[in-house]
């Protein structure tokens, strides 16, 4: 009995680490949507990249939600390449998580 419950609770602190991990994650790359202003295009395409898969992956809905409203708030203080970068991305991440669509709307 002892052997099943250490099994568990060594399962337990692994999922608590990947979750914490899975946790700065998304803070690092919410963190980096603020700072990042127009540069190469190269470069901007892998931040899309990256901000996209990392959007589409995730579970938790208000977190999602949250990098919607900052992307948005970024396109208004950056360029109109980078505005019509961030309404692609969110258009499609519309079209593959319904999910997300109707918590908006």
């Amino acid at each position: 009995m002892e052997k099943k419950q250490i099994q568990q609770e060594k399962e337990g602190d692994a999922e608590s680490h990947i979750s914490n991990f899975s946790d700065r994650f998304y803070r690092s790359l919410y963190e980096l949507i603020f700072k990042v202003h127009m540069g190469k295009a190269t470069s901007l395409d892998e931040y899309f990249g990256l901000i996209f898969k990392a959007m589409k992956t995730d579970q938790c809905i208000p977190r999602i939600i949250s990098f919607i409203k900052r992307m948005l708030q970024m396109s208004y203080l950056n360029e109109a390449n980078f505005t019509a970068a961030t309404l692609v991305i969110l258009n499609e991440l519309f079209r593959i998580r319904k999910d997300v669509k109707l918590a908006l709307f």
